[in-house]
């Protein structure tokens, strides 16, 4: 053998070498990491009939909500698409399987079916049902008596943009256009407001109330209160409406804290979100091996998470959990009525203020003042914010109020309100932020013309990022450069927005521009 053909012998050595170590370490891989590139779910089908005749039902909408659940223990699920379908005219119907692109923990993640809407003239909604695999689907409508009764069964889906359109557009149908009408001058507001809400308490400050969960039915909720250097888990009973003494059940020892949740109306849970890494790996809101039991009712087995038996009795076993009990997007406590918001800005604070008109089922309106400003954290898990108690009178939510963040209890009908927890601390504010310019244009656009035209007639670069010095009674230091570049202060006019602020940072001046939008420009930052 040459030299030439050992060579060559070498090289086909070293490929053959090469090809084993990557397949090796594919394997390696796959086995660590178990990842797969999309998130499939099998198609649904089933049939929908009149609950009296038995006659199939043609031209039904139907919704069917695809889950992902990623193990028995474990509260979190992921939504991955809501698909609509119609019934042809033997009532049948069939959604396309679903192929959702993202990376999930396989062979942990399990996707789970569950029809959320079925809608069609002349009949009631239909309650949500899971879709059991092997078992035939069959739902039954009942005869709606008016639109009334079609209004109360109806509710609307929490589907993201491009989802489940047919059916929101023929829910909106069934309720007065006024109801839900903006003219655009209310669209602006609501956007100048909503930028102005990054200079307010609620955004600024935290606690004494952290967190605030709903149980599923509401008739239970939970709170995380800070006292003196503890943080305790308080539950409260709402069977009443909201009279409830707060009682203690627990400790968390974690710092920063970790969230509420109720996995049944029996079980509270605390969660911890996932990391940045661990959501690259998974799309889980939940941290592995995260979840902590709290408080579990007597007589009640601390297990897998599960809803409550209702309507079974005692010796019957739980069904498992739906992610309407999780997540209290169940809407039985609405009783017919449709909500929105409008705000209006606060003469004495600068803020908005925040209005919830409710439309009854019988198309009168009424509105009730919102106290104070929202706060706490926002989240699909445990979210509190404007959320109905037990009974469908009260609504819970977490608001500025009383130099805190309080757990607060708002009647419906008459807009009166009562604190829920009996937390004394104050709350901790932050007085240091940064925003963009864009930001502070449309949050207060006639201050920023007033301060811009005050600055350049003292001297000061308006393309210069600058900050503001606040004192308590408003008073207005601006630090900027000059045009010779030397930092300097000046005075501006008086801030007109109650803030626990003292020092705001306005950046990209110069990169923003009179004429830049908001959305294109950076937002709001702590500093």
């Amino acid at each position: 053998m040459g030299l030439g053909d050992a060579e060559r012998m070498r090289v086909k050595s070293y490929r053959a070498w090469g090809r084993v170590a990557a397949a090796g370490a594919f394997a390696a891989v796959v086995q660590s990491a178990c990842m797969l590139p999309v998130r499939l779910a099998p198609a649904v089908t089933g049939r929908v009939i009149d609950a009296e005749t038995g006659a199939p039902l043609s031209d039904a909408l139907v919704v069917v909500r695809i889950d992902g659940r990623y193990h028995e223990f474990l509260p979190d699920r992921d939504l991955l698409a809501h698909l609509e379908a119609r019934t042809d005219n033997s009532g049948r119907f069939l959604t396309a399987p679903l192929r959702s692109p993202g990376l999930s923990a396989w062979p942990l993640l399990r996707t789970e079916a569950q029809v959320v809407a079925v809608l069609l003239e002349g009949y009631q909604c239909a309650q949500p049902r899971p879709v059991r695999p092997g078992e035939p689907l069959e739902i039954r409508l009942t005869s709606a008596l008016d639109e009334v009764a079609r209004r109360e069964s109806c509710h609307p889906l929490p589907v993201r943009s491009g989802e489940a359109v047919a059916y929101m557009e023929a829910w909106r149908s069934l309720f007065p256009a006024p109801s839900n009408a903006l003219t655009a001058s209310d669209r602006e507001m609501d956007r100048v407001l909503a930028a102005r809400s990054v200079l307010g308490f609620g955004e600024n400050c935290e606690g004494p109330v952290l967190d605030l969960a709903l149980a599923p039915g509401g008739v239970r909720a939970a709170l995380l209160v800070t006292t003196g250097r503890d943080i305790e888990v308080h539950a409260l009973e709402l069977a009443d409406g909201h009279t409830g003494v707060p009682v203690r059940v627990g400790r968390e020892p974690r710092s920063p804290p970790r969230r509420l949740a109720w996995t049944s109306p029996l079980e509270l849970v605390l969660w911890e979100p996932a990391s940045a890494i661990q959501r690259s790996i998974s799309p889980s809101r939940l941290a592995m091996r995260s979840v902590e039991w709290v408080w579990t009712a007597p007589g009640a087995r601390s297990q897998a998470p599960a809803a409550p038996a209702l309507g079974l009795g005692p010796d019957r076993p739980r069904a498992p959990l739906d992610p309407a009990d999780l997540n209290d997007e169940g809407d039985a406590l609405w009783l017919g009525r449709s909500f929105s918001i409008r705000r209006s800005p606060d003469p004495a604070t600068g803020l908005g203020i925040e209005k919830l008109r409710i439309t009854r089922r019988d198309g009168t309106t009424t509105e009730v003042e919102i106290p104070g400003e929202a706060c706490g954290p926002v989240g699909r898990f445990g979210r509190p914010h404007d959320r109905i108690a037990a009974g469908g009178r009260w609504a819970i939510d977490l608001r500025f109020v009383e130099h805190g963040c309080h757990a607060v209890a708002i009647d419906l009908e008459t807009g009166d309100w009562v604190k829920l927890d009996r937390a004394t601390e104050k709350a901790s504010c932050r007085d240091s932020r940064r925003i963009s310019a864009a930001h502070l244009r449309r949050a207060l656009r006639g201050y920023s013309r007033e301060l811009e035209a005050a600055l350049s007639k003292q001297g000061a670069d308006p393309t210069a990022t600058y900050s503001l010095q606040i004192s308590g009674e408003g008073a207005v230091t601006a630090q900027i450069r000059d045009f010779a570049g030397r930092l300097q202060r000046f005075s501006g006019p008086r801030f007109p927005v109650r803030t626990p602020l003292r020092r705001i940072e306005v950046v990209g001046v110069a990169a923003t521009g009179l004429g830049r939008s908001l959305s294109s420009a950076p937002g709001p930052e702590p500093l």
